[in-house]
Order: C-alpha cells, then sequence, then structure tokens
C-alpha cells in the first residue's frame, strides 16, 4: 500500500532554541526585534526598487497601490512612525486616481482604495476629506444591483470594505442598517439561485 504522507525533515521543537528570542515573559528580546525591523526595512527597499516597474493604473488593495497604502498603514500602527502614514498617503492617492465605478468591492474594486483613503484622512486628522471618502463608499452599492455575491469582485468585498473603515474608525461610521441591507441583498440572491 502506497504511504500517502511526507516525512517531516525538521526536528521536534525544542524550548532552548527560543531563547535567544523571546524573554522570560515571552517578548521579543530587544536584540530580535532590532533584527526584524532592520529586515522589515530591507523588504520594503526591496518592495519600493520593485514598483518603479509596476502598473500605474493597478489601484487595488489586491495587487496595486491601495494595498500598498494598507501595508503602510499597518506599519504605522505598529511602529508610530509618521513617515509610515506618508508613504501610505501617496499611494492612497494614486489609487484614487485608478477608480473605475465597474467594480464595489474591497481587493478588486474601487470600494478598497476608498476604505483604505477614509482610513488614512481619519488617521491624519483630515476628516472632511475621510467623510468624503466614506460617502463615496456607500454610494457605491448603486453602482451594480447585478454584482456578485463574492469576496474579490463583489458584495461580501464590499461588505469587508465597510467593516474595514468600522473598524478602524472605533466607531460606526458606516450605519448597521446599510451593512444588513447589503447582507439580506446576498441571503435573497442565494435563495433565487438555489431555486433555479
Amino acid at each position: 500500500m502506497a504511504q500517502r504522507a511526507f516525512p517531516n525533515p525538521y526536528a521536534d521543537y525544542n524550548k532552548s532554541l527560543a531563547e535567544g528570542y523571546f524573554d522570560a515573559a515571552g517578548r521579543l528580546t530587544p536584540e530580535f526585534s532590532q533584527r526584524l525591523t532592520n529586515k522589515i526595512r530591507e523588504l520594503l527597499q526591496q518592495m519600493e526598487r520593485g514598483l518603479k516597474s509596476a502598473d500605474p493604473r493597478d489601484g487595488t488593495g489586491y495587487t496595486g497601490w491601495a494595498g500598498i497604502a494598507v501595508l503602510y498603514l499597518h506599519l504605522y500602527d505598529v511602529f508610530g512612525d509618521p513617515a509610515y502614514l506618508q508613504l501610505a498617503h501617496g499611494y492612497v492617492k494614486q489609487s484614487l486616481n485608478c477608480l473605475t465605478k465597474r467594480s464595489i468591492t474591497f481587493l478588486c474594486g474601487d470600494a478598497g482604495p476608498l476604505a483604505v483613503a477614509a482610513v488614512l484622512y481619519h488617521k491624519m486628522n483630515n476628516e472632511k476629506q475621510a467623510e468624503d471618502c466614506i460617502t463615496r463608499l456607500i454610494h457605491l452599492n448603486k453602482i451594480d444591483p447585478h454584482a456578485p455575491n463574492e469576496m474579490l469582485y463583489g458584495r461580501i468585498g464590499y461588505i469587508y470594505a465597510l467593516l474595514f473603515v468600522n473598524k478602524n474608525f472605533g466607531v460606526e461610521k458606516i450605519p448597521q442598517s446599510h451593512i444588513q441591507q447589503i447582507c439580506e441583498t446576498i441571503l435573497t440572491s442565494g435563495e433565487n439561485l438555489a431555486r433555479k
């Protein structure tokens, strides 16, 4: 009988190997933390070099400028360095110039750049621009009444964008009733498809 598993070439876990990385409380040691920070900087430089040949029209959160902005927003949240916020701002502006008015999802449509922009402007204390992005995000729902109900190109991705805004603002900027309406549309669509 054929064996249906691959042999594991790695040694069993050994707690002593983690001693240089974590202190007694389970936190990263300063030395290891510095190594990680240095590696992050190195990889960011490599990414920035690669972005020089990236598609200037790809504003998506999946493979484009909005996704890079999300990375820099996260680095700002982790390290608190305002330079990351400024880098995110540059990529958000670029992503907003690429809106297509065709797709409503976070990853591959207009909802992603608008949601990321709203969060970025909020973190930069530019509430007027944040509110403008939120208004545009809410109105995206009217673009395509026949949008699919999936993550990459559809309503589930739109719901993610709405929840992304609420989570990052810490308050209900997108009304729960709006999110509920989208959920009900998805369920109704699923029920109709099940009958076919």
